[in-house]
């Protein structure tokens, strides 16, 4: 699942143990290589191919198999790095601010501002209306948006000139492929 401050950490973390993990490759066994079947597309008359194009069908048994070998290689290599990588997650994570506010922009008669609630994994938009010292309205709450889903990501985020209606877009496969949403 992606979380805010987790899957950067943790990517960050990874990256700086693979100078831990070279000297493992020599003694690992052989990486698993994905086959090259070459697609052909032609775009203005340009013909271009990509021979890993067969990796995105994500219902392929074939490419399931090859993500999960790829997964089983990376952990034989960093087995051995996996309590310094846990102990710098850790440290890391507990230098990130959970609960936090950014900060409010006026438009018009609103205060448009989002903020993260500790132990919550996503942003919460919301406005307060006249004052920042006003009850404050939630336009969306992802946290309960990304419920029972294994992946959430918000893209676009708008609201309309007459601060009436909300479009939000949603990405809840991680394929960059948005589906556009309307609140009123």
């Amino acid at each position: 699942m992606k979380t805010r401050h987790g899957t950067g950490a943790r990517l960050i973390v990874m990256a700086m143990m693979l100078a831990l993990a070279l000297p493992v490759l020599a003694g690992a066994g052989e990486p698993p290589v994905a086959a090259q079947i070459a697609k052909i597309d032609t775009v203005f008359g340009i013909e271009m191919v990509d021979n890993y194009y067969w990796l995105r069908e994500r219902d392929n048994p074939e490419v399931l198999a090859y993500l999960e070998a790829e997964n089983a290689y990376t952990e034989e290599v960093m087995d051995h790095a996996k309590p310094l990588v846990d102990k710098l997650y850790g440290e890391i994570k507990g230098r990130i601010k959970e609960t936090d506010l950014s900060v409010p922009v006026k438009d018009g008669d609103y205060y448009y501002y989002d903020r993260e609630e500790e132990g919550k994994q996503y942003s919460i938009y919301c406005r307060k209306k006249g004052s920042i010292d006003a009850d404050e309205e939630i336009l969306l709450d992802v946290n309960m948006l990304a419920e029972g889903k294994e992946f959430m990501s918000i893209g676009t985020f708008e609201v309309s000139p007459d601060h009436t209606m909300l479009m939000y877009s949603t990405d809840e496969r991680g394929s960059e492929r948005y589906t556009l949403q309307f609140k009123t």
